[in-house]
């Protein structure tokens, strides 16, 4: 079977076939590129990240020892729905290559997680936010105008609440949320339809 999607606006089509139980990644001339045998998969991880205007989605899987990996990742405008032929073409490589892998390892389950690095760094962000925002607030206070600045005092520390509470929701220790395969691609595909 062969499959095709845009990995972002301004790349050019990848190009995938799944056949004798692996997906192979082909190259411009359309022969394969490298191959990852399903049954061989240990570990699936799946991503969404959004930005202000573009959103990042990846399927990582991987062997065990992680020698061998295979990445399908698309960068979109924010706006893109399903409907977007670019979209929709990458949700089906995803959920074709996530009914495959659950035929062939039923027990695996896909870890709904970002990298361990860009899991620090949220984290991170959002604890200095707390302390930042935790400073501002004893500066405010410390001024000799601090009962006319009562509203400021509210608003920062609904700030420091938010950022606290987004840094302990995504705390990098915490165990990853998991799904299987076949669901995940049931979810994916109904987003197509």
């Amino acid at each position: 079977m062969m499959l095709e999607f845009v990995p972002g606006t301004f790349g050019s089509p990848k190009r995938y076939e799944i056949v004798d139980g692996a997906i192979h990644e082909l190259d411009e001339s359309g022969r394969p590129r490298t191959a990852l045998p399903f049954a061989a998969i240990e570990r699936a991880r799946w991503h969404q990240t959004y930005a202000k205007f573009f959103v990042t989605r990846t399927l990582e899987l991987s062997v065990a020892g992680g020698k061998e990996k295979l990445s399908l990742a698309q960068v979109m405008p924010a706006h893109m729905n399903a409907a977007d032929p670019d979209l929709a073409a990458y949700l089906r490589v995803v959920s074709v290559a996530l009914s495959a892998v659950a035929d062939a390892k039923p027990d695996l389950e896909v870890k709904m997680e970002h990298p361990r690095p860009m899991r620090w760094l949220l984290f991170l962000v959002n604890v200095a936010a707390v302390v930042g925002i935790g400073v501002l607030i004893s500066v405010v206070l410390d001024g000799r105008h601090a009962s006319k600045l009562w509203w400021v005092t509210l608003v920062l520390g609904g700030a420091a609440v938010f950022a606290a509470f987004m840094a302990w929701r995504g705390r990098p220790w915490r165990a990853p949320d998991r799904i299987s395969p076949r669901e995940l691609a049931r979810s994916l595909m109904h987003q197509v339809r």
